[in-house]
C-alpha cells in the first residue's frame, strides 16, 4: 500500500512540475556564430522564450529594434487590427536585396501582367493566425534574430537567394487576450504542465479569434477582417 502511494505522488509531482525555459543552444546549431551588438530575444525582452508569453507590443518593439540595428531587414506596417494594433511584416535578405527592395516590388508588380519577374525567392513566414497558438510567435522573435544576427556562409546565402517576409502575429487583438490570461495566472514557479491547472483554462471567449471571436483561419477567402487583408 506504501509503494502505491508513492508511485501516485510521484506521479502527481511530475504532471504538476512547471516546463523549463530554454537557452538560444536550444534552438541554433552550436555552429552558428552571432553578432553581440544584436540583442536576443531574452536580452530585450528581459525573459527567457517560452518562460512566458509575449505581448503583441513586445514583440513590435523588438522588431523595431531589429530594424534599427541591422542593415538586412527593413520593416513593413501592412494594416491594423480592430483594436488599432500595428500589423507588421519584418523583410530580411541580403544588404543589397534590401537596398533593391522597392525595384524588386516593382518587379514582382509586372507578374500579374504576365511579365517574369527578376528578383530572389520569396518566402513568406506568417505565424499565430490563432492568438493562443502563441509558440509560432516565439519563433518568430527567433526567426528575425537568427536572420539579423547569424553571421557565417549558410545565412548569408539564405540571405541572398531569397527574399524573407516574416509576419510574426497574424492575430494580435487574439495573441493579446491570451497573453493576459496565461501571464496572469502562471505559477511562480513557471508554466505548469497539468492541463488542469488555472493557465490552461482560458476563460471564454479565449484568444483564439479576433476582437470579433472570429477564426481568421476561415478568412482567407472572403477577407472580411483587416487582419485577413492586410
Amino acid at each position: 500500500m506504501k509503494q502505491i502511494i508513492l508511485i501516485v505522488a510521484l506521479l502527481l509531482f511530475f504532471s504538476e512540475a512547471p516546463l523549463r525555459a530554454e537557452g538560444l543552444d536550444y534552438y541554433f546549431s552550436p555552429h552558428i556564430t552571432f553578432d553581440s551588438a544584436i540583442p536576443t530575444p531574452e536580452e530585450f525582452l528581459g525573459y527567457p522564450i517560452g518562460s512566458r508569453i509575449s505581448e503583441h507590443s513586445r514583440i513590435n518593439a523588438y522588431y523595431e529594434r531589429l530594424n534599427e540595428l541591422s542593415d538586412r531587414t527593413t520593416l513593413l506596417e501592412i494594416g491594423r487590427t480592430h483594436e488599432n494594433r500595428k500589423l507588421y511584416v519584418l523583410v530580411a535578405s541580403s544588404p543589397e536585396n534590401i537596398r533593391n527592395f522597392d525595384r524588386y516590388r516593382a518587379s514582382r508588380e509586372g507578374a500579374r501582367k504576365g511579365e517574369r519577374p527578376d528578383t530572389p525567392l520569396i518566402i513568406f513566414l506568417g505565424n499565430a493566425v490563432h492568438g493562443n497558438e502563441s509558440s509560432s510567435a516565439d519563433a518568430a522573435l527567433l526567426t528575425a534574430y537568427y536572420f539579423t544576427a547569424a553571421r557565417g556562409n549558410e545565412v548569408e546565402r539564405q540571405l541572398e537567394e531569397g527574399i524573407w517576409f516574416i509576419d510574426p502575429v497574424r492575430n494580435p487583438d487574439g495573441l493579446e487576450r491570451f497573453a493576459s490570461w496565461i501571464n496572469a495566472n502562471v505559477s511562480l514557479n513557471g508554466h505548469n504542465t497539468s492541463p488542469y491547472d488555472r493557465e490552461h483554462t482560458e476563460g471564454w471567449p479565449r484568444g483564439r479569434g479576433n476582437h470579433y471571436w472570429f477564426d481568421l483561419n476561415r478568412d482567407w477567402v472572403n477577407l472580411v477582417h483587416p487582419e485577413s487583408r492586410a
